[in-house]
């Protein structure tokens, strides 16, 4: 059980890809000491220090320190739906939360590297696309305040940006051009896994959420959606540029200036 008087964290979440802790995660099993060491040095050159892993068994590693004299931790989550447990474990002990991931556009117009701002998120309990998913959401909602600080930064930073609906889907429907049409008719802007789960999760924990989603490629196209592996090459090249580890410093920064004093 969580101390009711300890000093809660800031959290921030990789969902399915982990910023600084995904280049280790590739080489190295977040159980092994090596991993510790690499991830330890990473945010270390980041500005962190009491730097130390807790995580929830082997498939999520969490790494917790301070920076500015504030905690904060970091919990990698693994693709997916099936994890919420992992969001509430973090959760217990947080302020506030982000979670930064990946998605693809459902909308044409959105580009590759477009950032989205999920303001709400759905997920669809069907998991084969068909009439009735519509009827099937449940929603979790972003915080305002928070929400907006980030847009601000993200902004400023020189970034395209969209605010909207994302909807979190059980799988990944490659290029089910039916589907999307449906989803955009509906609002969303974007598809992924795990948003939803994080915004229900924390508004059931009263904890403020938000989310920032970079934008791998267009969901409608059936070429870069032919296979999961496919799409994980194309996020470790927006890796690999740097784009969730400024992600990850934008959300850092956002929730420090919030959340400052309280």
């Amino acid at each position: 059980m969580a101390d009711a008087h300890a000093e809660k964290e800031l959290v921030i979440f990789g969902l399915g890809h982990h910023g600084r802790m995904e280049t280790v995660r590739r080489t190295e099993r977040p159980s092994s000491e090596l991993y510790k060491q690499r991830a330890f040095a990473k945010y270390a050159e980041a500005g962190f220090n009491e730097l130390d892993v807790k995580g929830f068994g082997n498939d999520v590693p969490v790494i917790k320190g301070k920076y500015d004299g504030r905690k904060i931790g970091f919990c990698a989550i693994p693709y997916g739906l099936s994890y919420s447990w992992a969001m509430t474990e973090a959760l217990k002990t947080a302020k506030a939360a982000v979670g930064i991931g990946f998605c693809g556009a459902v909308r044409e117009d959105i580009k590759p590297e477009t950032i989205i701002l999920a303001r709400e998120a759905a997920i669809s309990s069907v998991a084969t696309p068909n009439p009735s998913w519509k009827e099937k959401l449940t929603w979790g909602k972003s915080d305002k305040i928070l929400t907006d600080a980030i847009a601000s930064k993200i902004r400023k930073a020189g970034y395209e940006t969209v605010e909207g609906k994302i909807l979190s889907y059980i799988n990944i429907a490659y290029g089910n051009e039916e589907f999307f049409r449906q989803a955009q008719e509906n609002g969303f802007l974007g598809v992924e896994m795990e948003t939803a789960s994080l915004f229900q999760t924390a508004n059931f924990e009263g904890v403020p959420v938000a989310a920032i989603l970079i934008v791998s490629d267009n969901a409608r196209e059936k070429s870069p959606y032919k296979s999961k592996k496919h799409f994980v090459d194309l996020v470790h090249e927006l890796e690999d540029k740097g784009e969730q580890v400024k992600m990850e410093d934008i959300a850092r920064n956002a929730l420090l200036e919030v959340f400052k004093g309280k």
